[in-house]
């Protein structure tokens, strides 16, 4: 499964954008440097809201 998600922090309103295939997107962090560093200032208090589940990697793109 490929997952679309959009991470915000709760504290700061941070928005990221990511997309993984790990199991579980709401225990994936991320894989950002800035995400990641932003995270370790401001502890990881966030929000993830799947956008998209799919199998197919043509939707993930956004070009089907």
């Amino acid at each position: 499964m490929i997952y679309l998600y959009m991470k915000i922090h709760n504290e700061t309103g941070l928005k990221y954008l990511g997309c993984t295939i790990k199991k579980d997107p709401d225990k994936y962090k991320g894989a950002s440097k800035y995400l990641l560093k932003h995270l370790g200032e401001h502890g990881n208090n966030y929000t993830t809201t799947v956008l998209l589940a799919t199998e197919n990697f043509e939707d993930a793109r956004g070009t089907a």
